[in-house]
């Protein structure tokens, strides 16, 4: 019985990590058409006065915090993402909504790393 739960949990842990890995493809596609067509113009009109899209780079961490310090948020994002592969494979009592929750910081964490190594902003 026991060896059931832990082979469950380790499937269940492969398929948010492949979500993650599904999730950083759709990103990195995402933010190909961006720099394709978005950054040339800046901004996009969707409905106008209310929404617009608009290219900006950012080199900190979230609004531009530790700017000049990359590679302090290259390390927590690192870090952070040891943490949450860790526990999904040693935590027991995960939700649909953790493993929701751990597919998309692990899709968004490892997008802006490639981000930052190819561009050097996100």
């Amino acid at each position: 019985m026991e060896q059931e739960k832990i082979s469950r949990k380790g499937f269940h842990a492969f398929i948010v990590l492949t979500a993650a890995a599904l999730l950083l493809a759709a990103d990195q596609v995402t933010k190909y058409f961006v720099l394709q067509y978005l950054k040339p113009i800046g901004a996009i009109p969707v409905i106008p006065g209310f929404l617009e899209f608009s290219y900006t780079e950012n080199t900190g961490a979230a609004f531009g915090l530790f700017k000049g310090h990359i590679w302090f948020v290259v390390l927590v994002t690192l870090v952070a993402s040891a943490v949450i592969i860790v526990l999904l494979f040693r935590y027991r009592n995960h939700s649909f909504f953790s493993y929701a929750t751990s597919a998309l910081i692990l899709a968004g964490g490892f997008g802006n790393l490639v981000d930052r190594f190819l561009y050097g902003y996100v």
